[in-house]
């Protein structure tokens, strides 16, 4: 398994049968910065970190062990949504020509030819949606596949769009009502599933004759914060949706409609400090047959696989014996003056 660091520059490697993490490279010509990467989009042996805060396209191949930076332009035009250069790209697909970045706040769709590794930027692709634009947060956060088209909901119009990659165009398929601040999407045969954080409801859409159905009937002990819900994913005839600020998972069966806490990927018990939120999981990923989440307050890596009844929860490791890794950390910890004495170090320690 491969990822990038929250906190630093760095693109990491873990063997599934321990969970031993390697410090694999940091990419050149970048700072670092927190949440550097928001995916990683594998195209054979290269892997293709897509930036959030950093500023350009991190770039590994596996094969060769090399890897690079492709600088991302700074936006030559402005869009409905205010640009923050630490927001922006938050998901992104590959075909067998092109890597394709959708906008969380930057003002056009980025195509990446996977040949050359030249970059064309669509400012136009946003055009149509810009003069639907309610709020000015974000474009896009997940993409979702509904038969062969992509499809993904703008946060900033309050609309679902496909996608036609062989026109570099939106289509608009479906309008919310405006004061809908949903941030996450599903997609299963011809449904859709939204939550909706302004109204904290469960939004089931039939996406081909349109009709929508409110699920409100959600768990007593549920409670939300500013940013309840910001990840989902579809397995075992459920749709599962994992905190942000809420204090547990929630999961809906696909066939009844009935929300429960999914209680197979509950992680840890945590107090948080008085009147302070905290950000809970940052992944939730079917892999295989199995599903994944990590839970940032655990710090755990969780495993459920649904047709074994089993659920792992393990901490990840960190490679002692990477030399080059822990000099990478040490100095750009140190540099940023997130380690400054002896009770921090421990608590990186303890990450």
């Amino acid at each position: 398994m491969w990822f990038t660091s929250f906190y630093f520059n760095a693109l990491y490697k873990m063997k599934k049968i321990d969970v031993r993490t390697t410090f694999v490279c940091s990419f050149p010509e970048e700072k670092a910065s927190l949440r550097m990467y928001s995916k990683i989009v594998a195209h054979g042996d290269v892997f293709y970190c897509i930036p959030y805060s950093a500023d350009s396209i991190g770039v590994y191949d596996a094969e060769r062990a090399e890897c690079k930076s492709l600088k991302i332009d700074m936006p030559t035009m402005s869009g409905g949504v205010n640009y923050r250069p630490d927001a922006k790209f938050f998901d992104a697909y590959c075909d067998d020509k092109y890597l394709y970045m959708f906008p969380h706040t930057y003002p056009a769709v980025v195509r990446l030819n996977l040949a050359n590794h030249e970059i064309d930027y669509f400012y136009h692709t946003l055009t149509e949606m810009e003069k639907d634009i309610v709020n000015d947060n974000f474009y896009f956060s997940k993409i979702c596949d509904f038969g062969d088209k992509k499809i993904m909901f703008c946060n900033a119009s309050k609309k679902i769009y496909f996608f036609d990659s062989s026109k570099m165009m939106f289509q608009e398929w479906f309008s919310m009502k405006q004061e809908e601040g949903a941030i996450t999407l599903a997609v299963a045969g011809q449904y859709a599933w939204l939550f909706s954080n302004y109204n904290r409801e469960i939004r089931k859409i039939n996406l081909v004759d349109k009709e929508v159905k409110t699920i409100r009937d959600l768990p007593k002990e549920l409670s939300y914060g500013s940013f309840p819900v910001t990840r989902t994913a579809i397995y075992n005839g459920f749709v599962y949706f994992v905190p942000g600020t809420a204090n547990k998972p929630i999961k809906v069966n696909m066939d009844t409609d009935d929300v429960s806490i999914a209680t197979e990927i509950l992680p840890e018990e945590f107090m948080p400090e008085a009147n302070r939120e905290v950000w809970k999981f940052s992944l939730l990923e079917v892999l295989g047959n199995q599903l994944f989440a990590y839970d940032d307050v655990a710090r755990q890596l969780i495993k459920y696989d649904a047709p074994n009844n089993k659920v792992t929860k393990d901490y990840i490791l960190s490679d002692v014996n990477s030399r080059s890794g822990k000099n990478v950390i040490r100095e750009q910890l140190l540099l940023d003056g997130k380690i400054t004495d002896l009770k921090s170090y421990l608590e990186y320690m303890k990450r």
